[in-house]
């Protein structure tokens, strides 16, 4: 007899996993009690993280460990010798590819580390390791992340910890899979003997450390600057640079040499300061050609968007961060704006009307007026991502009808397989008869892009 019960969308695989990825663990853990085959396929979600800064050690039970440990991936926030003994009960079953440290001077902790190093390495693919406030500089146990067979990390994140210059090559070499590298506050003393400056990583692409700490500035201009850590990294693509310093317009020019000679594809440029002076010296003066560009929104002024605009022949994604912890891209009501219609708001259109080959504009704490924006036609026609808010488009209604009537002229352009000509249903809502003129307005210059797949005007995000 034929079933002609509807299905649920769970009982579909393919679905499932796609409404599964945006569930709570709590929604997950629910899900897993429904019946016996969603509990063996939602319990790998229960368990997939463990962060033992939101749980209770003593709730890890022998048999809950023993029976569910197998589905642990990633471990966070791992900081007493509790916490690896724990895990330990399953060591066997155990296939963590994530694993985030926090150090501490005590020995027995240290040790124990270590051997839990040793049992987990051959599947681990990230690694974070950070300090225990108040700091104390800690080695970086580069022996036991090594060991003997190759390693398969991609991603180290290193916080707070020492670590010597051969010490970093000797990571470096043995760990060759490595693409993203991230260190912060790491002390790596300027003395040592250099024995493989030779060497070059083949696969390193996203690099986030200090200026200062990866290209030394000399402080005599008398004395010959230390080698740049840029030489292991050839292949570099992205470089997230945080702190605020400057270093001088002379330093700026062989800096500029040194990074077209050792990266030339170093063309990814992430900007974690607040300091004006300094992005615009970085933007203006250390790089060249760059082709994704993001910063501060504290740091934006007139002279930050001329450096930008320097630019204009290779930018292809621009965007301006806001402060930490602030949520933007899933409101009700639209957030508060940082810029008016004022020295830099103004100067914001000349970005897209100037660099052909943008496809992301994203500054959604600042306002553009949409008289500029229609006095000079932007240039960058194949713009896929736009986030920005309008002057006058100051509620969740109104930006909604200005999504729908997009939406609408972007079917019927589809339909129509019309790449110039503005729809009619799009003609007869900007005539003098038009109830919503500023809405219609901003759906006219949406539908100018025919890529345009990703926007955001001061609510959600809109994608199609």
């Amino acid at each position: 007899m034929v079933n002609t019960q509807p299905r649920s969308p769970f009982d579909v695989p393919e679905l499932r996993a796609i409404i599964s990825a945006h569930l709570t663990k709590n929604d997950a853990l629910a899900c897993s009690r429904v019946c016996w085959p969603w509990s063996m396929y939602f319990r790998g979600l229960v368990w997939h993280t463990v962060n033992f800064a939101k749980i209770d050690p003593s709730k890890l039970t022998l048999a809950a460990v023993v029976n569910h440990g197998h589905h642990i991936r990633a471990v966070q926030n791992l900081r007493s010798s509790t916490h690896i003994n724990t895990l330990m009960w399953n060591y066997k079953r155990l296939n963590l590819t994530s694993l985030s440290v926090v150090l501490s001077a005590e020995p027995l902790f240290q040790t124990d580390l270590n051997d839990f190093l040793r049992l987990v390495r051959s599947t681990l693919t990230e690694l974070d390791l950070s300090v225990e406030p108040p700091k104390t500089r800690i080695n970086v146990p580069v022996d036991v992340i090594l060991a003997r067979e190759p390693s398969r990390l991609t991603k180290i994140s290193i916080r707070g910890l020492q670590l010597s210059r051969l010490s970093l090559i000797e990571l470096l070499q043995g760990c060759s899979d490595l693409q993203d590298l991230s260190l912060h506050d790491v002390l790596i003393p300027s003395q040592g003997i250099f024995t493989d400056w030779a060497y070059k990583h083949p696969n390193l692409r996203h690099l986030s450390a200090s200026f200062k700490d990866i290209v030394p500035i000399p402080v005599d201009p008398r004395l010959p600057p230390s080698p740049s850590f840029l030489t292991l990294f050839p292949g570099l693509v992205r470089w997230t640079i945080s702190g605020d310093e400057t270093i001088g317009q002379r330093n700026s020019r062989n800096v500029n040499d040194t990074i077209r000679r050792l990266c030339p594809e170093l063309n990814q440029v992430h900007l974690h300061m607040t300091s004006t002076a300094a992005v615009k010296e970085f933007v203006a003066h250390v790089f060249t050609h760059i082709k994704t560009l993001v910063f501060m929104q504290e740091a934006l002024t007139s002279e930050v968007v001329i450096a930008i605009l320097g630019h204009s022949r290779t930018l292809q994604h621009i965007e301006c961060l806001p402060s930490p912890g602030t949520l933007l891209y899933d409101l009700t009501t639209p957030p508060a704006v940082i810029t008016q219609v004022s020295s830099t708001g103004w100067m914001l259109p000349s970005i897209p009307r100037l660099c052909p080959h943008l496809e992301s504009f994203c500054f959604p704490l600042h306002e553009i007026d949409m008289d500029d924006i229609e006095s000079n036609a932007w240039g960058c026609t194949g713009l896929k991502e736009l986030r920005i808010r309008i002057v006058g488009l100051n509620t969740a209604a109104q930006i909604a009808r200005a999504i729908d009537i997009w939406l609408v002229g972007r079917r019927d352009l589809q339909l129509t397989d019309s790449k110039k000509q503005v729809p009619s249903s799009l003609m007869t809502q900007t005539s003098s008869y038009d109830p919503w003129p500023l809405e219609s307005r901003v759906a006219a210059h949406l539908l100018k892009f025919k890529n345009l797949h990703t926007v955001w005007l001061g609510t959600k995000v809109w994608r199609v």
